[in-house]
């Protein structure tokens, strides 16, 4: 009866709420734990968080998700301060104690340009939904063209209520502009970089009760939380993207940005990636510097106040998913689709100071948004050429140091060769790579924090091969025609064999992945290692079963179904053909499961294609091979390839859609198509062919082995080839054994007696073949 009483009044506040014309909620509710903060903030925008309070917005169906949950929840009123002036013209902000109307703001962005013409430039980079400039500033001393110059970038106000950062920028701008003559810090920032100022990335948020008024401005666009919106690099894609979040991708693309804050209000602290990972899921190579620099930036602000910034830490300064985890936040887009060091500024308590206050946190931030500007003239930083000095598009890798999942590394500007690598003290070993150049290494680099080195790379171009050589059947000895052999690792190098088997790739020297496709034939996957003296690689496909439900049913095998709910056989999207298997319909909690018992003859590849349409890191397709989760897809993945090595004998393949307890995103289902299994033992006559065909209990030992191997088996024939290969398929001996039927034989086989020799430590492969069968067995050299 108390939670019917509750629910009604929420309902009512809800109705009172709508009929006032409320677009989003604001309100608080207790947790337990911080772990329900994970699944709660997919659904509604976490604010704030203090101790075991959380304070959040919603729009109306995130509103009603929530609730679905069984929270309590307490809606809070805003406080909207009573002094908020505005300024109906230019001249109205000569004091910066008011808040520019749209159309004053729009003015003032376009008089910085016409007053100061040689030193900035005004762009539009896009219009909202209600059709408002989103202007950004370019401040530079030689503004209209780019430069080998790092590129700095603020920006403010993604959350439309939080105003404190849109007027700081108004006035950083004005202030580096107007003292760029008079003052030698300034000067040396504009005339050795690119500044560019974003005030506000979310006018419609800020105008939302009319362009001549902040005092009902709003945290969303009307639609969405815009820092809520862009690509996650744990969960993936946020689409559809609002205009302002594809604007803004679209404007990081176009630039080389190696330092960036965004300012946001509701809070006093600095916060550094990750907001999407725990630092104990994924730690960051730059941590050290990203806590140094943030709390340089707190220590010159409290030179002006000594209370400034301590109302979440202590020393003001946070890891973003320690304060409460965010999916989707600009800063960690940022960061990991564009190696550009950003960090999350929250400048005010208040959201919307009233405007007596607004000169105050300009004194208190003002010279360390200038500090944290001058970072990107450290660290280290140099030019990428080749032996022509012509620029290259390179990575920067530092050893030891830099992470790839989490993206750590930078890449040099294609127009000039420059990069820009902000980075703690240390000693460092750095290397430059790029697409067809030899990678190239400089050693015992040192650098001292907010010092900065140069160090400059000249890559020789790699020698062009001809990757080539033959395909087979590994069963008869045939050439495959139109077998697909492509580099995994090096996407615009492929070609197919012709009728004889044959494949050419030119390519560039380096080490690789050959894949090779082919229906009917499992997947091939082997590294190889290329070089002009080594340009030959022969490759050996054992045929497949292969299921593509081409037959519109699930009895070509023995499928098993289990779960809440079974997969079906679908007609409207397929990888291949016309058909594909398809999960389920279920709700939160269930499961929909696909298995099949299968008896791999020989060792190989197991692959299939896959699309899933999934809540990203909650609803996941989930692939095992007897039990044990092999790996697992979520959000928006369209058709794609997934493979396996599987070992001979019995095994349990499953496939799972799986549904955590709350929300549904995209269609919730996946498919597969295409699976290709290596052959199976015949359930119908595995046990004659292992009394009567031709090999059986085969022994080999010691393996691994180091100098020699023995071989033991069984046959009924008179004579047993016998191959041994490397992973990339190449024949390393081949001897034909005469043998006397229904006898055991005993082989030693020595490494002296092999082509190549000594061996490297690494897999290798056995093939025992006679006129009525193959064995592979797999090989280990240490």
């Amino acid at each position: 009866m108390k939670r019917i009483l509750t629910l009604s009044l929420i309902i009512i506040f809800i109705n009172q709420a709508l009929s006032q014309d409320i677009k989003e909620y604001y309100f608080k509710f207790k947790i337990k734990d911080q772990s329900e903060l994970d699944k709660i903030t997919r659904i509604i925008s976490i604010d704030n968080v203090k101790d075991n309070k959380v304070y959040a917005y919603a729009l109306q169906h995130e509103l009603d998700q929530f609730l679905d949950m069984g929270y309590k929840v307490e809606f809070i009123e805003k406080q909207i301060p009573k002094s908020i002036a505005m300024a109906t013209t230019v001249a109205d902000m000569s004091n910066w104690d008011k808040y520019p109307t749209y159309e004053v703001y729009r003015q003032m962005m376009k008089n910085f340009q016409s007053d100061f013409p040689d030193i900035c430039k005004l762009d539009s980079i896009g219009t909202t939904n209600d059709g408002r400039q989103l202007y950004v500033l370019k401040i530079s001393d030689n503004v209209h063209n780019n430069e080998a110059e790092p590129e700095f970038f603020y920006t403010s106000t993604m959350h439309g209520d939080e105003t404190t950062g849109f007027i700081l920028l108004l006035r950083l701008a004005d202030s580096l502009l107007t003292t760029y003559n008079s003052a030698n810090e300034i000067k040396n920032l504009v005339d050795h970089m690119e500044i560019y100022i974003n005030p506000n990335a979310n006018p419609d948020g800020t105008y939302a009760g009319g362009n001549s008024t902040v005092a009902s401005a709003t945290r969303t666009n009307g639609y969405a939380d815009i820092n809520r919106d862009f690509p996650d690099p744990n969960i993936g894609a946020n689409s559809p993207y609002q205009p302002e979040t594809q604007a803004m991708m679209d404007y990081a693309e176009e630039r080389n940005f190696s330092i960036s804050a965004n300012f946001h209000g509701g809070a006093e602290v600095l916060n550094y990636p990750w907001d999407t990972w725990y630092i104990s899921e994924n730690r960051h190579a730059d941590t050290e510097w990203f806590e140094k620099i943030c709390t340089d930036y707190v220590a010159s602000a409290r030179t002006v106040s000594s209370s400034y910034m301590t109302d979440v830490t202590a020393d003001g300064v946070t890891h973003g998913a320690s304060w409460y985890k965010v999916n989707g936040s600009r800063q960690d887009y940022m960061n990991y689709w564009h190696q550009c060091r950003e960090i999350t500024i929250e400048l005010s308590s208040t959201k919307l100071l009233a405007s007596e206050n607004l000169n105050k946190y300009w004194d208190y931030n003002k010279q360390a948004l200038i500090n944290l500007i001058e970072e990107s003239l450290y660290g280290l930083k140099g030019t990428v050429k080749n032996d022509e000095g012509n620029p290259v598009h390179a990575m920067i890798w530092i050893n030891d140091h830099d992470e790839e999942n989490d993206s750590s590394m930078v890449f040099s500007n294609p127009d000039f060769g420059d990069y820009y690598r902000p980075i703690e003290s240390g000693n460092y070993n750095i290397t430059a790579s790029a697409q067809g150049y030899l990678p190239t290494t400089i050693e015992n680099i040192n650098i001292a924090y907010q010092d900065s080195q140069v160090v400059n790379f000249v890559l020789q171009k790699a020698d062009t091969c001809t990757l080539t050589g033959i395909i087979t059947d590994a069963s008869n000895g045939n050439p495959i025609e139109n077998a697909n052999v492509k580099l995994s690792n090096s996407s615009e190098y492929s070609g197919l064999t012709n009728s004889n088997g044959e494949y050419f790739i030119e390519i560039p020297e380096g080490n690789y992945q050959v894949v090779i496709e082919k229906k009917g034939y499992t997947l091939h996957k082997s590294d190889i290692e290329l070089r002009l003296s080594d340009t030959i690689y022969h490759f050996n496909l054992y045929q497949a079963e292969t299921e593509d439900f081409e037959s519109n049913t699930f009895d070509q095998f023995n499928w098993q179904h289990s779960g809440s709910s079974q997969w079906v056989i679908t007609n409207t999207d397929a990888y291949e053909g016309n058909f594909a298997a398809k999960s389920g319909v279920i709700s939160h909690g269930q499961t929909s499961t696909l298995s099949l018992d299968v008896n791999i003859e020989n060792s190989g590849i197991l692959s299939f294609y896959k699309k899933v349409s999934s809540e990203s890191a909650y609803d996941f397709l989930k692939f095992y091979i007897d039990d044990v989760e092999q790996q697992k897809w979520s959000g928006e993945i369209n058709w794609s390839i997934a493979d396996f090595e599987i070992d001979s004998g019995m095994h349990n393949l499953k496939w799972v859609y799986t549904k955590d307890q709350a929300v549904s995103t995209g269609n919730d289902c996946a498919w597969i198509d295409m699976i290709s299994f290596p052959q199976f033992v015949s359930e119908i006559n595995s046990i004659n062919k292992a009394d009567i065909h031709a090999l059986s209990n085969i022994a080999i030992y010691p393996n691994p082995f180091n100098s020699y191997f023995e071989l033991d088996f069984y046959t009924q024939q008179k004579s047993v080839l016998v191959e041994l290969y490397d992973i990339c398929g190449i024949s390393l001996y081949k001897k034909r054994y005469h043998t006397v039927p229904n006898q055991k034989h005993h082989l030693i086989i020595y490494e002296s007696d092999l082509q190549r020799n000594p061996l490297q430590i690494g897999v290798y492969f056995i093939q025992l073949k006679s006129s009525d069968g193959i064995v592979t067995r797999r090989l280990l050299k240490d």
